[in-house]
């Protein structure tokens, strides 16, 4: 990695504020996440066989990316 201080900056050169963060050396190790973003439901939402349907896939998919969670559904 080149120090800032070793190193000329014109007006030419430019890096993002995201670029600049990315290229600094980490101190600590990390988990990464685990997610999953489900789809957009075909049927109607407030129908009892989708929630059904919904809560098992919720169900399936926490189990399948981590098994030892215990799945919650929150509903508006």
């Amino acid at each position: 990695m080149i120090k800032p201080e070793n190193r000329e900056v014109d007006d030419a050169a430019s890096i993002s504020w995201s670029a600049h963060h990315a290229s600094q050396k980490r101190e600590k190790e990390f988990d990464v996440a685990i997610s999953s973003l489900l789809p957009l439901l075909r049927d109607e939402a407030h129908s009892v066989a989708t929630i059904k349907h919904a809560m098992n896939k919720v169900r399936d998919v926490v189990t399948y990316l981590n098994p030892d969670q215990i799945p919650v559904v929150a509903a508006d």
